[in-house]
Order: C-alpha cells, then sequence, then structure tokens
C-alpha cells in the first residue's frame, strides 16, 4: 500500500500580514458598481412608486422618520442658503455681481420631491447631478413645475468617481454653491463609508452641505 500524504489548505491565521494589507488595499480601492444601483430608478418607478412606497411608508416605519421632518429639513437648509447668497458679508466669494442667485446642488435627485417642496427663491440656479438620465429628466421637470422662476441644469455623474466627472465647475455652471444636498443618497451608494467621506470632502469647498 502507498501512503499517500494530504496537505492541509492554509488556514486563514496561516496569512501573513502583507497578504491582509494587500487585500485590504485591494478592497479599497476597487471601483463599486455604482451604475447598477441606478439602473432601477425607471420612470414608471419615479412617477408612480417611489414617493408613496420610499417617502410614505419606509421612511416612517424603518427610519422613523416622516417626510414631513425631511421636507422641513431640507428647507431650513434652502431657507440660509438664500439669505447667504443676499447677504454681502456671507455671500460666495467668487461672487462680484450685485445681485448674487441662490445657486443649489442636488446630488442622487431622486424624484426632485425635496426641491419640489423647497422655498427656491425666484431667479436662483438649480443644478442636479445623477447616474440615471431618468431621474434627471424628472427631477427638473418637478423642479421647474414648482419652480418657474429658477433655471434647472442636469449634469450625468457618479458621486464616487474620483475624477469628479459631472461635478466640476465647467459642468456646474462654474462657481461655489450655496448648498449641495446629498439627501438620502450615502445610504444608496456601494462601497466602504471611506470612499464616501473621500466623495463628499473632493466638494467641500464648493458650499454647504444638506445631508
Amino acid at each position: 500500500m502507498i501512503a499517500s500524504t494530504i496537505t492541509q489548505p492554509d488556514s486563514p491565521c496561516s496569512l501573513q500580514s502583507s497578504d491582509i494589507e494587500k487585500f485590504a488595499s485591494m478592497a479599497a480601492t476597487a471601483k463599486p458598481n455604482t451604475a447598477a444601483g441606478a439602473a432601477i430608478y425607471m420612470p414608471i418607478l419615479l412617477r408612480y412608486i417611489y414617493d408613496p412606497v420610499v417617502l410614505g411608508f419606509y421612511c416612517p416605519k424603518a427610519w422613523r422618520i416622516t417626510s414631513r421632518r425631511m421636507r422641513e429639513f431640507f428647507n431650513r437648509h434652502v431657507s440660509s442658503a438664500s439669505a447667504r447668497s443676499q447677504s454681502p458679508s456671507l455671500r460666495r466669494t467668487s461672487d462680484t455681481n450685485a445681485f448674487s442667485p441662490c445657486r443649489i446642488l442636488d446630488i442622487g435627485v431622486g424624484t426632485g420631491y425635496f426641491l419640489k417642496h423647497a422655498p427656491i427663491p425666484a431667479g436662483s440656479e438649480v443644478y442636479l447631478a445623477d447616474l440615471n438620465p431618468a431621474a434627471l429628466e424628472a427631477a427638473r421637470e418637478r423642479t421647474l413645475d414648482a419652480h418657474p422662476e429658477t433655471t434647472c441644469e442636469t449634469s450625468v455623474a457618479d458621486f464616487l468617481d474620483p475624477l469628479g466627472t459631472g461635478l466640476c465647475c465647467k459642468d456646474l455652471g462654474g462657481g461655489d454653491f450655496d448648498a449641495i444636498s446629498v439627501m438620502m443618497l450615502l445610504h444608496c451608494v456601494p462601497g466602504p463609508p471611506s470612499n464616501k467621506a473621500e466623495a463628499l470632502m473632493r466638494l467641500r469647498r464648493r458650499g454647504r452641505w444638506i445631508r
């Protein structure tokens, strides 16, 4: 009888620290598939399902917060942004004109629900950024219906893109913003919290956050 030797597979404990560091580095630098999550927001979902299911049912039942409270939070920041845009001492440093329109950037726009109900002053400039063109169009239409005296531009952009494609000054009319919203975005974005923190830091100098 010929004896055979069976080699046991390496146990997790046999991994070297260098291997662990390598795997951690690979996980941190891997680009999350953000497009897959954005693709589910089809026109029919945005028009008929999202608001009643997510805002009307899921948020109050799972997160214990009503759409009314979220609207109030959002509106307070928009009101503050409007006041800052008209105050000479608080105005954006890039502004030199006597009249400075309130500039708002909304990233991860959903259906445009919060912008529709926000106290956006006439003459404001609203910019929408999202990976999904259907969401951008729905939010733009809703914003302009509620605020016909504002301008509203859209940009297809990935919040996590380290190059900031679609979120650069040239893509968003130039200059800074009085308010930048990422309402209900961060929990939908894949990847570790560090990636999201880096994305927020890249836009930090562009304006004040509504989170």
